[in-house]
């Protein structure tokens, strides 16, 4: 990596692509010792769920669907606040 003019430095995409940063993440810089460590100013919400992490949720929301019987309208109704 180098440091541009400007004082820029661009990530190499497999970084990028592990810890999941996408174009617009704000960072923060804090110096430790003579490195800069570079963090997601929101890390918890740009780490992308695992494949598990994902069939689970489905599960779960299959179980709700499977005990409430909920309806497409009722849920788009429930989530735009509509009574």
């Amino acid at each position: 990596m180098r440091l541009s003019v400007k004082g820029q430095v661009t990530l190499p995409a497999p970084i990028r692509e592990q810890l999941g940063l996408r174009p617009g993440v704000e960072l923060d810089a804090r110096i430790e010792g003579d490195s800069v460590r570079l963090t997601p100013r929101h890390a918890a919400r740009w780490r992308r769920p695992s494949k598990a992490r994902v069939e689970a949720m489905i599960r779960q929301l299959g179980r709700y669907a499977d005990r409430y019987h909920f309806t497409t309208d009722q849920v788009m109704g429930m989530t735009r606040g509509e009574d």
